[in-house]
This record gives structure tokens, sequence and C-alpha cells, in this order.
């Protein structure tokens, strides 16, 4: 009798929290995740690029990315450290800085060879998206 009494309680504690767990989910609506990035401004003819296993252009925007309603950009102003402490061109804070833009003076520029660039996001957060994009003025792979 006993045993049976303790598999009802843990049946109704497991309905209780798979229930509130649905409730959850369904609070945090996914929407699409506005994200404005420079148009590029390519100033020669676009080169020939071979390389193993690029997406072809689609020709169309991405899909947008799906996160909860309310996601905000968490690295913006954040700590930012890099292998090169002394950039070619910008300051490594201009990483987190917002500005986007491909005009001189916003964009930073890390010296020959691998390099690695850490962001302090200073507590731990649910990341839904991370977005990098690369220097405007000309195509890269």
């Amino acid at each position: 009798m006993k045993n049976t009494i303790a598999i009802i309680i843990l049946a109704v504690l497991a309905a209780v929290v798979v229930t509130i767990g649905i409730h959850h989910k369904n609070k945090s609506r996914l929407v699409p995740l506005a994200i404005t990035l420079p148009k590029p401004i390519f100033k020669d003819t676009p080169q020939d690029t071979k390389v193993k296993n690029l997406e072809k252009p689609l020709g169309k925007p991405r899909p947008p990315f799906l996160a909860p309603d309310g996601t905000t950009n968490i690295a913006l102003g954040k700590p930012v450290n890099s292998s090169d402490e002394e950039p070619i061109i910008g300051e490594i804070e201009m990483i987190t800085d917002g500005d986007k833009e491909a005009s001189d003076g916003s964009y930073v520029e890390l010296g020959p060879s691998v390099q690695q660039v850490t962001i302090d996001l200073e507590a731990i957060h649910e990341i839904f998206a991370i977005i990098i994009w690369h220097y405007h003025k000309q195509p890269h792979v």
C-alpha cells in the first residue's frame, strides 16, 4: 500500500513538473531578433572565390534568428581582450562598441597569423545567436 501511494505521489509531481515546463516554454515566445548590419560597400569586382564547402550566396536575406521577446545584445560595451594587444587599425574596445559601419575609424584589424578575441560577458547568460561579420569594403571568406 505504501509503495502504491509513493508511486501516485511521484506521478503527480512528474505531471506538475511537466506542466510548469510547458507553461514556461509558452511564456517565452520566440520572435525574430532585430539585427541591423551595415550594407556591403564593395569597391571592386568580386573575386572568384573557390573554397571547399563554401555556401553560395542566398540571393535574398537569411532567415531571421529567433529568440525570446526582449532579447538584447549582451556583449555591447563589455570588456574585450585579444591576443593582439596593439591592432594594426583601431582599438580592441571597438569590438563591442556597437558601431558596425565599414567606414574608416569604425573597425579593428588584428595583426597577421591566428588571433583570438575574448569578450567578458560578466555573468552567465543564455545565448540565442552569435553574429560575426567582416570588413565590408571587400568580400571575405
